[in-house]
Order: C-alpha cells, then structure tokens, then sequence
C-alpha cells in the first residue's frame, strides 16, 4: 500500500491527523517505507528507500486514506478492528484524528511489534465506520539521533475475537 510522507514536522493550522488536513504537498510512498544501513535484507525488503533522514534524528509522518465497502464497514461495525505496526523506533497512531497507539519505547522492528484493538465504539468516535466514507490512518514515527534505520508497515484487519459473548 502506499502513504503520503513527510520528513519534518507538518505545517498548518489544522492537526495533520484529521481527515480535512491537506496533505497535497507531501510525497507517495511505498510501504514498507524507512531505511537501514546495517542490514542489506532490510533495505531489499523496503518499497521506499528514504535515505534523507539516516542520522538526523527526525520523525517522520505517514498518511493513509482509505473507505470501507459496505461490508467492511459492517464488519468493523459488529467486531471493531485490529491494527498491526511494524515500526523502528516506535510510532504513535490516530485514526480520523482520535489516537489509537502511543509510541513509547524504542525497539526494532518486526512484523508487528504493535498489536492494537481498536473497538467499534471507538472506530464510531472516530467517525470511521461509514461505508464509502474516506478516513485516514496518520502515523508518527519516532527516531533518534545517529539512529542506522528507521521503519514503517500497518496492516488493519477486522477482529472478530473482540465480540463479547457474554
């Protein structure tokens, strides 16, 4: 899948996250999406190689917009979701501007070092389950200085195992 991509704090008056902020500057990019100068394997593996940002010690942003099919959005309706981060740092998540993960310890990455439920309720508070609707994922990825990789893949899936049965 592709993101919209930013290597520096996002400007403007609205909050990046939202769905209404305009990200028409930024640069499409393929996921995974980083760079690693350590390891040859991680490098083969990236869709977009952003080299820009070895060693500087900068977050970067991600945006993803999407919709659900009216049977998705049934789905994520009943059973809410699951997303999945592979992230290096870490990384903070919001959908529709409602955060769904804080990013708060560094670590490698690996397919997923972030396993987050995201409810119906709050899929409804981010006003995400609308068929047809556009939403975004947004993405903070937190870096460090003289890091040697940074790293970014999300999958979303619906979670049936988040049904109450009793």
């Amino acid at each position: 899948s592709t993101t919209k991509f930013l290597d520096q704090p996002p400007p403007g008056a609205l909050p990046w996250q939202r769905v209404d902020f305009d990200d028409s500057s930024w640069r499409t990019v393929t996921l995974p999406c980083g760079y690693d100068r350590n390891s040859a394997a991680l490098t083969a593996l990236l869709g977009t190689d952003v080299p820009q940002v070895l060693g500087q010690g900068r977050d970067v942003f991600h945006r993803h917009r999407f919709s659900f099919s009216a049977a998705q959005s049934a789905l994520v309706g009943a059973y809410g979701a699951r997303l999945r981060i592979a992230a290096d740092n870490c990384a903070s998540a919001w959908i529709n501007g409602v955060q769904v993960v804080v990013g708060s310890s560094d670590s490698n990455y690996r397919y997923w070092n972030y396993d987050v439920p995201i409810t119906a309720a709050v899929l409804r508070q981010a006003n995400a389950t609308a068929p047809g609707v556009t939403n975004v994922l947004a993405f903070q990825v937190f870096n460090s200085v003289n890091s040697s990789d940074q790293f970014l893949d999300f999958d979303l899936i619906v979670d049936t195992s988040l049904v109450s049965i009793i």
